[in-house]
């Protein structure tokens, strides 16, 4: 059984602990050199990042290592966590803007995954269990669906050694292939008008983009930002 927003509810895991940095490590020992540290999930990614004093480059670099393979996800934290993600979740539903986003992306797209909340639905919220987050995580974190991005004053070679120590250990594998079905072409415009309480009124409209591999879509990013940037 699948359930909705495992992507999401596994973020919220991974700032908790891995086998290297237990407890709250993850996030308290980049604090305690003066960083900052952040992720976030959308529609298909989640990222990691954390800015810090460049002579503190490897700890974010052995935090990362231990997140694609090495996290802790002990019960007990499981259910700490699932009050947070609920909350979160409320927030949302609380804003007619992202109400009224979703509603619309769920109308125009039928088939592919995007139509789908990124943070799930509160049945599925409450229902998932560290089996369902476990099973995620070894299906889709690892090395070949990950990409990592070093940026600022650093020596690239010297770099390049210390990732391919850190993360040269895990083993090769094919990345997650994308959806098998393709989202069917629309045919006409499609509307879904929502009420509701509250004096404000919003308007939303939608067009298909070009996906990020078509030839097309350089220039659809540069008319995207000059239209609307």
């Amino acid at each position: 059984e699948s359930r909705q927003g495992l992507a999401h509810y596994l973020e919220h895991m991974a700032f908790r602990a891995t086998e290297n940095f237990p407890a709250t490590q993850v996030t308290t020992r980049i604090s305690g050199v003066g960083g900052e540290w952040h992720g976030y999930t959308w529609i298909d990614q989640t990222t990691y990042f954390e800015t810090l004093p460049k002579d503190q480059l490897d700890l974010a670099l052995r935090i990362e290592a231990d997140r694609l393979g090495r996290l802790l996800i002990p019960e007990k934290e499981v259910e700490a966590e699932r009050g947070d993600v609920l909350a979160e979740l409320h927030g949302y539903e609380n804003d007619p803007a992202t109400v009224l986003n979703d509603a619309v992306v769920y109308t125009s797209l039928l088939a592919h995954p995007y139509r789908n909340n990124t943070i799930g639905w509160e049945s599925d919220v409450r229902a998932i269990g560290r089996d369902d987050l476990v099973a995620f995580y070894r299906e889709h974190y690892k090395a070949a669906n990950a990409v990592l991005v070093v940026v600022g004053d650093v020596d690239t070679k010297a770099v390049r050694n210390r990732v391919a120590e850190l993360f040269g250990k895990y083993p090769a594998s094919e990345p997650t292939p994308p959806p098998n079905t393709p989202e069917p072409p629309q045919v006409g415009e499609r509307r879904v008008n929502l009420e509701g309480a509250g004096e404000a009124s919003y308007f939303e409209i939608v067009y298909r983009a070009p996906a990020a591999g078509s030839p097309d879509f350089p220039a659809f990013v540069l008319m995207q930002e000059l239209l609307g940037g």
